[in-house]
């Protein structure tokens, strides 16, 4: 008998708490006990835990001008995005004439630094 739940028995309020799975004796991993030839924790079982208590959606962030339908999972993403909407180039590549200086540059840096490793063969980095 496993002492993690299935996916059937999850709404059982009779179930183990995870410091009492984690206390049990024949713990797969456990560094006071030899291992267990046969364990009382079964890792399907785990993982039909962890896939069904994991599985919310997460908070997507939308980018809000009209037309952009983009979004992402991390804030961090949706402004780093938000800047192509600028059409600001900060980043310009100072090889002398070369087509990406000027107001033709990159709106993100990294972009720039594949620039110059990719067209000039200087790595940045």
């Amino acid at each position: 008998m496993s002492l993690l739940p299935t996916f059937d028995t999850l709404n059982d309020t009779s179930l183990m708490s995870i410091g009492d799975v984690l206390q049990s004796p024949g713990l797969v991993g456990s560094s006071t006990a030899a291992p267990d030839p046969n364990p009382s924790i079964d890792p399907i079982e785990t993982l039909v835990l962890h896939t069904t208590t994991n599985t919310e959606q997460p908070t997507r962030f939308r980018c809000v001008v009209n037309g952009c339908n983009r979004d992402y999972k991390r804030k961090h993403e949706l402004k780093r995005h938000q800047k192509y909407h600028s059409g600001v180039k900060a980043h310009r590549c100072n090889i002398p004439r070369c087509n990406r200086s000027g107001q033709n540059g990159f709106v993100r840096r990294d972009h720039l630094g594949q620039h110059m490793k990719k067209v000039h063969k200087i790595d940045v980095l």
